[in-house]
């Protein structure tokens, strides 16, 4: 389950007794020159008219299917969009929903501009359409016909790029699950009720005793593992399948919980990405559920299903003859299945314990948020001047107590060990090739911040 997009583009709502805008804003507007001369450094005299006549003449209709939650975060209302046929789910405020509520084919832009200005505050022509080509963007308007040619293009694309990706990858969506799934959910119901959650959770927990207690005799192990010869292979064939099955436990969890609170999953499937298997199941429904614990709990109950997995195995390894084959099986699935539990329910990274984070705070896209806050906070240390955006006391603490751990965790294990193999790989490759290698690396853990870098820098340019 991944946070909605946020369709912020609108600005906020003015306070109550903020004045109304101008009865004449649009007749001003209407009377500002717009000049239609050919500019060969700049858009045509074609340009121009499409672009004005878009804005005033458009009559844009928001898709009759479309399902709507109202939600309540920190005495702030969102509203929530759910697109049924993409499976998709947006975000809004409640002045950017009060625009979407206008989109009824009745209402001209023009028309949108003086409604919201009356409703909040003043807001630009050039700001609403900004807004509506996101919207449309999201596929939430109805569409005309789209062009024969630019059809024709998209398909091309997308059939070659199917093929290249078929050379190492496979996907495979199961035809629409909702149906079986509700069906499975009312055979294990039983496991939903609260004693039993209790059960699962301290049986999750105990994995700890047997791989703490037998920590003396895990190296030894693990040894007897890779030294035991082409038994290695069956061994790691039988592991990979424990491993696939696992996975889909992790992937029902999360689909079936999402069921027990009244959602839906339409969509579930398995995926072989450069030979590691994995498996999906899109609960985004979740979004719809009005409590936050309810949120949290789908994302939680696929790695707490993971560990379970992994506690069986490390009491099986503990209680198990050594080296046995039931403990070399179990000791792998162990070794499999807890590290990559804790890491999925790592806060710091975008798993399933950063969702959980972010649904129990209620701040949706909490990472980035955090950041985008401590950055600026740290900025006005120096300009005083710098404004910040408006926050309730308790999101600004958790904004910079998520910005300072995550960096601090960011700096710690991964910056960190990058810089000491700088070293290594110089020493290995080379001046000219471990110098690449370097240079690789560092581009491989910052190619997402650069991307955030020249968005924000084009951003700035545009607003210019």
């Amino acid at each position: 389950m991944t946070d909605p997009p946020s369709a912020s583009e609108v600005p906020p709502a003015a306070p109550a007794d903020e004045p109304d805008a101008p009865a004449g804003l649009w007749a001003r507007l209407a009377a500002r020159p717009v000049v239609l001369v050919e500019d060969t450094d700049g858009p045509s005299l074609w340009d121009h008219l499409d672009h004005h006549l878009r804005l005033v003449k458009a009559r844009p209709r928001l898709r009759a299917d479309l399902v709507t939650s109202r939600q309540e975060e920190a005495g702030v209302t969102y509203y929530v969009v759910k697109d049924p046929v993409a499976l998709a789910y947006y975000r809004f405020k409640a002045n950017e929903y009060f625009i979407l509520t206008l989109l009824d084919a009745n209402h001209e832009v023009r028309d949108l501009v003086p409604a919201y200005s009356q409703q909040y505050r003043p807001i630009r022509p050039e700001t609403v359409q900004g807004f509506l080509d996101r919207v449309e963007g999201f596929g939430l308007l109805e569409q005309g016909r789209q062009n024969l040619y630019s059809q024709l293009m998209a398909h091309l694309a997308s059939r070659l790029a199917s093929r290249l990706g078929a050379l190492l990858r496979f996907n495979y969506t199961l035809p629409d699950t909702d149906g079986w799934t509700q069906r499975l959910y009312r055979v294990v119901r039983v496991l939903f009720s609260t004693p039993l959650v209790w059960c699962w959770s301290l049986l999750a927990l105990s994995g700890l005793i047997p791989l703490v207690l037998g920590w003396y005799r895990l190296g030894s192990d693990l040894g007897g593992v890779f030294a035991s010869g082409w038994e290695l292979v069956i061994y790691a064939l039988l592991l990979y399948g424990s491993v696939a099955v696992v996975i889909i436990i992790h992937e029902l969890a999360h689909a079936l919980t999402c069921v027990h609170w009244g959602g839906h999953v339409h969509k579930m499937g398995i995926m072989l990405y450069y030979i590691t298997l994995a498996a999906y199941a899109d609960t985004s429904d979740a979004w719809l559920f009005p409590s936050r614990w309810q949120r949290a709990g789908v994302s939680l109950a696929g790695p707490l299903s993971t560990l379970v997995c992994g506690s069986l195995g490390a009491w099986v390894w503990w209680l198990a003859p050594a080296d046995s084959l039931p403990a070399h099986l179990a000791l792998m699935l162990m070794l499999a299945t807890v590290p990559f539990s804790f890491t999925n329910l790592n806060p710091f990274l975008e798993f399933d314990g950063y969702y959980v984070l972010s649904d129990l705070t209620g701040i949706p896209n909490l990472r980035r948020r955090s950041f985008e806050y401590s950055r600026l906070w740290l900025v006005r240390r120096v300009r005083r001047h710098q404004p910040l955006p408006t926050v309730t006391a308790g999101q600004r603490r958790i904004f910079l107590a998520y910005g300072l751990l995550a960096t601090v965790y960011f700096v710690v294990f991964l910056v960190v060990p990058l810089a000491l193999q700088i070293p290594v790989l110089l020493q290995q490759f080379g001046p000219v090739l471990g110098g690449v290698l370097v240079l690789a690396l560092v581009l491989l853990f910052s190619q997402r911040y650069i991307r955030a870098l020249i968005q924000r820098w084009q951003a700035r340019k545009q607003t210019r």
